[in-house]
């Protein structure tokens, strides 16, 4: 049985160019990678600028932010935003202390705003 969750996520900016990060997260509540992720589009509704990517901005969720070393959302294209690749089932060990519970509870305090 796979017992972790792996969330992959990237920042794209406005030339394409891409940088990416997964989060491995212990989750002790058995919860299914289809209910994280609509986790996901209710707390960031709001922020979706294509309806088939979820955007996020992970600094809400204290996950690295992947931004370029140039990156100024003021002076150019590039958007604030990341987006949302995979979560899966996984056996590979957590990368944070973040579980997959306290990752629901601040998802769904972000849903409240």
């Amino acid at each position: 049985m796979l017992e972790n969750i792996k969330i992959s996520y990237l920042y794209r900016d406005a030339s394409n160019y891409k940088r990416f990060a997964t989060v491995v997260l212990a989750n002790p509540s058995n919860a299914i990678p289809d209910d994280i992720y609509a986790s996901f589009e209710s707390a960031f509704r709001a922020l979706q600028l294509h309806p088939d990517v979820i955007h996020f901005k992970p600094s809400l969720l204290g996950w690295d932010d992947l931004f370029f070393p140039n990156h100024d959302p003021e002076g150019s294209d590039d958007f604030d935003l990341h987006e949302l690749e995979a979560i899966t089932a996984t056996n590979d060990a957590p990368n944070t202390q973040q579980t997959v519970t306290n990752l629901a509870d601040t998802l769904a305090g972000l849903a409240q705003r």
